[in-house]
């Protein structure tokens, strides 16, 4: 049986998760293929902001928003996860409702007042093994069942992108436990 989510899903961490890096963490995946997995984590705040990005650019204009933790790798990436109404020639669309930007001119252009309507910027990455994460949603050994992530099928892009960050992994915890218990019961 595939246990695996589906681009646009989100990956949430149960109460009990092991792994203190992904306590209470919502990743959001944007690839999945036969060898690899991939996903940005949603709400994790870092001590920087978009606006150091942009003075290491030399660009000046403000934009006071959060640089997020998007994943343990590759960690001097940034990302800019974004609504599907805003692209530039390096910008990857991963479902009917995200895209993916990570190139310097997104800054530029973003400094013109040329933005997505929705974005959120992460740096660092999720990845797994297709088989791992598989087995880590299964609970199979290593794994446990009682740390298995939960999932949420295609949730609302304005629902993701607009609660608070501090409440987004209760949010969708509660979803996804609702969603668990009524399938328990077919």
């Amino acid at each position: 049986m595939n246990t695996l989510p589906q681009v646009g899903d989100l990956l949430i961490a149960p109460p009990c998760m092991t792994d203190d890096r992904f306590r209470e963490a919502v990743i959001l995946m944007t690839e999945i293929n036969s060898n690899n997995c991939y996903g940005f984590c949603l709400n994790r705040h870092t001590e920087f902001s978009v606006n150091d990005c942009l003075a290491e650019l030399d660009i000046s204009v403000n934009l006071p928003m959060p640089l997020y933790w998007g994943g343990p790798v590759n960690l001097n990436s940034v990302w800019m996860l974004h609504s599907d109404d805003w692209a530039i020639d390096s910008t990857v669309k991963t479902d009917s409702q995200w895209s993916l930007t990570s190139n310097e001119k997104m800054f530029w252009e973003i400094a013109e007042v040329d933005r997505p309507r929705q974005m959120r910027f992460c740096h660092g990455i999720c990845t797994w093994r297709t088989a791992q994460l598989e087995g880590e949603i299964q609970g199979d050994w290593p794994w446990s069942k009682s740390s298995s992530w939960l999932t949420v099928t295609q949730p609302d892009q304005e629902l993701v992108m607009e609660l608070p960050v501090e409440d987004v992994w209760h949010y969708f915890i509660e979803h996804a436990g609702q969603t668990a218990v009524e399938n328990w019961m077919v």
